[in-house]
């Protein structure tokens, strides 16, 4: 997948825009709001709990205070707190033990601070929650196990945080859950089976954690299930068959573990992907055909495993990809030329394979490709002169390869960033370059005479 710094912010850019949405429904839907609602003593002592923890005044956190008054609170006429959103509020410390108080929370949402602490075990003990966002926060510790008590929850956040240990084992008590987003923690352990209970999950990212052993074969009761995302762990084995049965996934991402055995033939049968991510594996065999059948899919990541034969020659059906990455296998036979029908790649990425024949002549076609890397296969004959007219190309790759004749002297450095030829057979003279200062390089060591 993508490089996950870029994916961490744009997740939490989704994250954040979800969050407030859901805010405003909660807002307009509540009856628990009314103007000058005194907040409760009972619940006014957390708020206290809360300032001293955190070392700041937050404007209406105090015992005399009204709701309407009170910044990030909604209340019940009875003055029980219902909502709390402090997001990004630029506050740290602990969540103090005394949240266990506040039995009316439906939302709680503190995610995008700098809390730090383990998460009290006392969240554990509210009912009515439906909402838990602690994301990206210095959390530390265990997730509590009483967090499984939440009979009401439905969306859980508490990825971007330093959290440890195992899931546990009792989130499979979560039944109304439709969001589980787990990642960039510490997490170890197997993934639990009892989340395959999870019948309403939509979401599940446990990415970026150190999770071992195998990825459970009975996924296929997850059949709401939009979003898979296992990246960047320790998981083991093959890729169970079952999730090929998740006709629902709009994102499957398994990349950067260490997955054995083929890709299963039946990938072909989540014709909503649009994102598919297995590169960073140790995965064997060929591309299955039936991934051609995926014609939504907008980037196909399978790169540094051990894949050999051909590319299908039905790639040029998947004309939604922007981004296609078979580069690092061993994948051979000629580049087929329905890959040029891909009109709509930024990115193509083929290099580190054993791929020969000639380079297709039509890739001009491809009007908005930005970076082509051909590198380290053995590919022969000319470099095309339509890669000329290719005026949205930057970065190009075609070294180590066995290609022939003379450079051509259609390539205009004005658009290229990066130009790498090196470790063929061209000859002839070095074109002319009209190159602006320190705009361009020219890497290695071509042969030219």
């Amino acid at each position: 997948m993508p490089p996950p710094k870029s994916a961490a912010m744009q997740r939490r850019a989704w994250l954040a825009a979800f969050s407030a949405a859901l805010w405003l429904v909660a807002a307009a839907v509540s009856s628990c709001h009314a103007a000058d609602v005194p907040i409760s003593a009972l619940q006014a002592v957390f708020l206290s709990d809360c300032q001293k923890a955190w070392g700041t005044t937050i404007p209406g956190w105090s015992q005399t205070a009204s709701c309407s008054a009170a910044k990030g609170l909604m209340c019940a006429p009875s003055g029980m707190i219902t909502a709390i959103r402090m997001d990004s509020a630029n506050i740290s410390g602990a969540i103090p033990d005394s949240i266990s108080s506040l039995t009316a929370l439906t939302w709680l949402d503190l995610e995008y601070n700098q809390l730090d602490g383990s998460i009290p075990a006392g969240v554990g003990n509210l009912p009515a929650l439906q909402y838990l966002a602690l994301t990206s926060n210095e959390l530390t510790g265990p997730i509590p196990a009483e967090i499984g008590n939440l009979p009401n929850l439905k969306k859980l956040y508490m990825g971007g945080n330093q959290l440890t240990g195992p899931i546990p084992d009792v989130f499979g008590n979560l039944t109304n859950l439709d969001t589980l987003f787990l990642g960039l923690n510490s997490l170890t352990g197997s993934i639990p089976n009892s989340i395959t209970s999870l019948n309403q999950l939509s979401i599940l990212s446990l990415a970026f954690n150190s999770l071992t052993g195998s990825i459970p074969d009975s996924f296929t009761s997850l059949n709401q299930l939009s979003s898979l995302s296992l990246a960047s762990n320790s998981l083991t084995g093959s890729i169970p068959n079952s999730i090929t049965s998740l006709n629902q996934l709009f994102l499957l991402d398994l990349s950067a573990n260490q997955l054995s055995g083929p890709i299963p033939a039946g990938i072909g049968n989540l014709t909503n992907l649009k994102a598919l991510g297995l590169s960073n594996n140790s995965l064997i065999g060929s591309l299955p055909n039936s991934i051609t059948s995926l014609i939504r899919l907008s980037q196909l990541y399978v790169a540094m495993n051990q894949l050999i034969g051909p590319i299908p020659h039905g790639i040029g059906n998947l004309y939604m990809l922007t981004w296609l990455d078979l580069s690092s296998n061993s994948i051979t036979g000629s580049i087929p030329s329905s890959i040029t029908s891909l009109t709509q790649l930024v990115f193509l990425n083929i290099g580190g394979n054993l791929l020969d024949g000639s380079i297709p002549d039509s890739l001009d076609s491809m009007v908005v490709l930005m970076n082509l890397n051909m590198s380290g296969n053995h590919l022969k004959g000319s470099i095309p002169t339509t890669l000329g007219s290719m005026g949205s190309l930057k970065f190009l790759y075609m070294n180590d390869n066995q290609l022939t004749g003379s450079i051509p002297g259609f390539i205009n450095p004005m658009n290229l960033t990066e130009l790498v030829l090196s470790g063929n057979q061209l000859s002839g003279l070095i074109p002319p370059l009209f190159i602006p200062a320190n705009s361009f390089n020219v890497c290695g060591s071509t042969t030219i005479r």
